[in-house]
């Protein structure tokens, strides 16, 4: 029995493979002295499903070795072609080696993806980020961003962009600045980019009485209607005012806090619009100028900040205001009555006298008032900028902290005359002249201030006696440095 091995001739790679199993039958010797020779041979291939066999025969001489036996060949396959059975071996493959690992030199990952991004910004301006996007991303920095990225001006963002109605008002961004030391004009245009990356801003969340524009009382009346109210109840007019109340967002270069002055009975209300709109999250103090409700009734609303987004709030206050609110809001100032599992603002009280002090290294002037008769209340100053939101007369010895003021934002309830606790239009624009600040901005006022009319009526005191003069109102963002 022989046994051959090879390649299967069938097979279209070479791999492929094939062996026979044969075996020699020998016959009788013929009268011819020949004699049959016969081989039976089984065939096993890679290219066929199962063994076959042949059979061969031929006549050889007594004595004599016939031929050898042929090696039969499996079928083949007509659609490959015929190969040698004995192919030369293959050549040898190429030995592959890892990489080599990059040379120290190589440009980092993060470096040529920010030289691709300068790369597109460049070809592709339309892909700048929008200025709303940077400052809501880098508190305070809303001028640079502006600057840098908008083809407008620094008044045309459209998060700082004044109302639509009020036209006149544009003209008011274009000198609230400090004035330099040298005594310089003021101008509203940045001298630096320090200057610009330092830029604060000043945020109104509420311009209204204490309860608020406009009045269910107005809305509801059978018979009359209050044109001021009904425009205030449209979404987004002006004329829909909350209790009167400032955020600073006072950017430095260690970074940029969230002061708030007066927080009443609609701040959450407030919080709720204006928070989300400009990018507001934190609240690292707040201010108190006296203690009625419409300053201190949204104390309680801190709660939200002071248990999910930081651990607690200061509080400045004068003594006075402090008395009142440990009546009002007892368990804010003695937490051990509160029981226990209840999760009450966490609130920081700070007593203030009528003297600078300092939150978060912003400086603060307190600027004394009278709130109606014997009732003290404070502005305050910041910088150049001088707020006095409930005034019914100004002490002589005031006036010497609101000189050279470039921004005022004063009490004015109601278009004819005052009350015995606010100042009426015709008192502030007195006030107003004898202060003489460059611009001024009224707030606290009442649903007989209608927004159009009365700014249209300011508007000519410009014209006729230099004075820059509007309403404010609420969401109004403005620029300054503190």
């Amino acid at each position: 029995m022989g046994i051959f091995v090879g390649p299967a001739q069938t097979s279209p790679e070479p791999s492929g493979w094939w062996f026979t199993l044969s075996k020699p039958i020998h016959r009788h010797v013929g009268p011819d002295d020949t004699r049959p020779t016969c081989q039976l041979t089984y065939v096993f291939s890679s290219t066929v499903h199962k063994p076959f066999w042949t059979f061969l025969c031929h006549q050889t001489r007594t004595g004599t070795p016939g031929p050898p036996a042929s090696v039969p060949r499996p079928p083949r396959d007509k659609r490959t072609p015929v190969r040698d059975p004995h192919p030369p071996p293959p050549p040898p493959r190429p030995l592959l080696l890892p990489l080599p690992p990059p040379p120290a030199t190589t440009m980092p990952r993060a470096a040529t993806g920010a030289i691709a991004a300068a790369f597109l910004r460049a070809q592709a301006p339309h892909m700048a980020p929008p200025a709303s996007r940077i400052a809501r991303a880098f508190p305070g920095l809303a001028t640079a961003a502006a600057t840098r990225f908008a083809p407008s001006s620094f008044a045309s963002s459209p998060r700082l962009a004044l109302h639509p109605r009020l036209r006149s008002a544009r003209s008011f961004y274009s000198g609230v600045a400090r004035a330099s030391s040298g005594g310089g004009t003021v101008s509203g245009s940045l001298t630096s980019e320090e200057d610009q990356r330092l830029q604060s801003e000043l945020i109104f969340l509420g311009t209204g009485t204490s309860e608020g524009i406009p009045r269910v009382s107005c809305l509801t009346h059978p018979t009359k209607t209050c044109p001021v109210c009904s425009k205030a109840a449209e979404p987004g007019n002006p004329n829909r005012r909350r209790n009167t109340s400032i955020l600073l967002r006072h950017a430095t270069p260690s970074g940029t806090t969230n002061i708030v002055v007066d927080a009443g009975k609609f701040f959450y209300h407030s919080a709720l619009q204006w928070f989300p709109t400009f990018g507001l999250r934190t609240i690292d103090g707040v201010i108190i100028t006296h203690s009625h409700a419409d300053a201190i009734g949204g104390l309680d609303c801190l709660r939200d900040w002071t248990n999910n987004v930081q651990s607690s709030i200061p509080i400045y206050v004068a003594e006075r205001d402090y008395e009142v609110m440990k009546m009002t809001h007892y368990y804010l100032i003695d937490t051990s009555v509160v029981i226990p599992g209840a999760a009450v603002s966490a609130l920081q009280f700070n007593i203030i006298k009528e003297e600078p002090f300092m939150v978060h290294n912003l400086e603060v002037i307190p600027l004394p008032v009278w709130h109606g008769q014997g009732y003290r209340s404070l502005g305050f100053r910041f910088g150049d900028v001088c707020y006095i939101s409930d005034v019914s007369d100004i002490p002589e010895e005031t006036y010497k902290l609101l000189e050279n003021c470039e921004l005022l934002i004063m009490d004015a309830l109601r278009p004819d005359r005052s009350s015995s606790t606010h100042f009426g239009l015709p008192r502030a624009l007195e006030e107003v002249r004898k202060i003489k600040p460059k611009k001024t901005l009224f707030t606290g006022m009442m649903h007989l201030m209608d927004h159009e009319k009365v700014n249209s009526d300011l508007a000519r005191l410009m014209e006729t006696e230099g004075l820059d003069i509007q309403l404010s109102y609420d969401g109004l963002s403005i620029p300054v440095r503190l």
